[in-house]
């Protein structure tokens, strides 16, 4: 079930417990973790990860790509981005549970906005491919990986 394969961002636990101060005993297991082996992004795929292994796969692919992505595209509002920005303030009450990001109607979304052609046209597809997915194409209808892998559905 891909909603379930969001359920970690891998080194949001150690980021988020160092930058708060939270749960100590999962921050030095995250960093022990990757004080392991190194994560090669390139050949170690998110399907390939297991439940022991996906926050420190997070960590090192997903989120500095992400946290790039979004500060390019605005360096105010994303200055402090985070495992919240994307699992929510309580990271999906500490399961990194997705989707766990604002609630949002696609419909009620301005095609033409900046933000909005940032998410479709740069995020979603990012995500989709790191994840190993194929990013939704409304024009065609296919794809499955789409807006409410991460936003709640809104009305």
């Amino acid at each position: 079930m891909k909603m379930l394969t969001l359920l970690l961002l891998a080194g949001c636990a150690d980021k988020e417990s160092h930058d708060h101060d939270h749960d100590h005993d999962t921050a030095d297991e995250n960093d022990s973790a990757s004080q392991g082996t190194e994560i090669d992004c390139a050949t170690e795929l998110w399907a390939d990860q297991t439940d022991e292994t996906k926050a420190s796969w997070m960590a090192a692919c997903v989120l500095p790509d992400m946290q790039a992505l979004f500060q390019e595209h605005d360096a105010d509002a994303y200055a402090d981005f985070s495992c919240g920005n994307c699992h929510g303030p309580d990271l999906g009450g500490g399961t990194y549970a997705m989707p766990a990001a604002a609630e949002m109607s696609v419909q009620e979304q301005n095609p033409n906005s900046d933000l909005y052609q940032f998410m479709y046209g740069t995020v979603m597809p990012e995500m989709a491919n790191k994840l190993g997915y194929e990013a939704y194409d409304a024009s065609s209808g296919t794809g499955d990986f789409s807006c409410y892998d991460c936003h709640i559905q809104g009305k």
